[in-house]
C-alpha cells in the first residue's frame, strides 16, 4: 500500500478556471501561445464576465464547480518512495463562456 502525503499550503490562493467552446486559432508562423496575450477579460457592472479574443466579443457567467479541483505540486524527498504531494490552491469557480462569439464591427462615418 502507498501513502500519499497531502499538505495546504500556507500562502495558497484561489483561481477560477476559465471555461471556452470551440477551437482557437492562431497565425501558423507561431508555434504555440504560450507568453503570448490572448485577449481581455473584464467584468461589468452586475459582475457578468466578458472576454474579447481579436475582434470576437464573449459573453459569459460565474458558476460553481459540483466538485473542487485541487492544484498540486509533487515533491520528491530523499528518494523514490519518499513522495509528497502539496496543494497549492483549491478551485471552486469557473468562468463559463457557452455561447458564440458575437463579431466587433466598427462602423465607419459615411462621406456625403
Amino acid at each position: 500500500m502507498v501513502q500519499i502525503l497531502i499538505q495546504q499550503a500556507e500562502n495558497s490562493t484561489e483561481l477560477i478556471l476559465i471555461e471556452l467552446q470551440g477551437a482557437l486559432e492562431y497565425a501558423a508562423d507561431k508555434q504555440s501561445l504560450s507568453g503570448e496575450r490572448l485577449g481581455f477579460l473584464f467584468f461589468t457592472q452586475n459582475e457578468m464576465p466578458v472576454c474579447v479574443i481579436g475582434q470576437h466579443i464573449l459573453d459569459g457567467k460565474m458558476v460553481e464547480l459540483d466538485k473542487p479541483l485541487l492544484v498540486m505540486r509533487k515533491r520528491q524527498v530523499d528518494g523514490i518512495n519518499n513522495t509528497s504531494y502539496q496543494v497549492e490552491c483549491t478551485i471552486k469557480r469557473k468562468l463559463l463562456f457557452h455561447k458564440r462569439s458575437k463579431p466587433i464591427v466598427h462602423y465607419a462615418p459615411k462621406k456625403c
